[in-house]
């Protein structure tokens, strides 16, 4: 068979690929003579293949067309271009969010929000900046040398936070304690807060980490000598 034949391809032609005459060509005599069970399966597999045929079609001349107008029509397009030094393909489209409205400076906010407001137990988070992006570009094939990375990492490393993101930690907590006096009285209250971290320091997914497995795994496949 092809290299680079489809499924689709395979089901399409589903009959020329599993015939006696087909497989003759390709077959050890001595191996082919031990495949009467195999051709018993392929009969009864007929009827579900030719449905298979029929949905394949259906999709290819039909829904494919409205897919890739759809994707036309929004933007979409797959480009080839370069990521981490490698060739790589890639689908780029224009984010659909628009751009955050600057805040007014007169506006000043701290701790977390809650169902009354703003709870100034927390220490607030630092800000970093954020750029917007115009452009989304997500990443779906990397080829180095004869071999292609395709994967989930791949396709989500583009839209991932970087280490640095602020954020609440869920292992690491301080006291804040806060006084009232009232009648006379003086009332202490103890909180347990999480204290200010980051993606990173909290082992969530990011986009360091994540560029640094796949430039691991692009230094093992360079060195590969096939």
């Amino acid at each position: 068979m092809k290299k680079n034949l489809t499924i689709y391809q395979y089901i399409k032609d589903f009959d020329k690929y599993t015939s006696k005459e087909f497989l003759e060509k390709y077959v050890p005599k001595e191996q082919l003579e031990k495949m009467g069970p195999v051709f018993e399966e392929i009969k009864k597999a007929k009827p579900g293949i030719k449905r298979m045929q029929s949905e394949l079609k259906n999709i290819q001349e039909k829904e494919m067309p409205k897919i890739k107008k759809e994707l036309v029509s929004s933007g979409v397009r797959y480009k080839q271009g370069k990521y981490l030094d490698c060739d790589v393909i890639y689908m780029e489209s224009k984010n659909s969010s628009p751009p955050p409205k600057p805040k007014p400076s007169s506006q000043k906010s701290s701790g977390v929000g809650g169902g009354g407001g703003f709870d100034d137990r927390y220490d607030p988070l630092p800000k970093i900046s954020q750029p917007y992006k115009a452009t989304i570009i997500i990443y779906q094939a990397i080829l180095i040398k004869n071999f292609v990375i395709t994967s989930g990492l791949l396709s989500i490393v583009n839209s991932l936070s970087s280490g640095i993101t602020p954020c609440y930690s869920l292992t690491k907590f301080k006291k804040k304690i806060s006084t009232l006096r009232e009648g006379g009285e003086v009332f202490k209250d103890i909180f347990i807060v999480p204290i200010v971290s980051n993606y990173a320091k909290e082992g969530y997914l990011h986009k360091e980490e994540t560029e640094e497995i796949l430039k691991k795994i692009i230094t093992k496949l360079s060195k590969n000598k096939k």
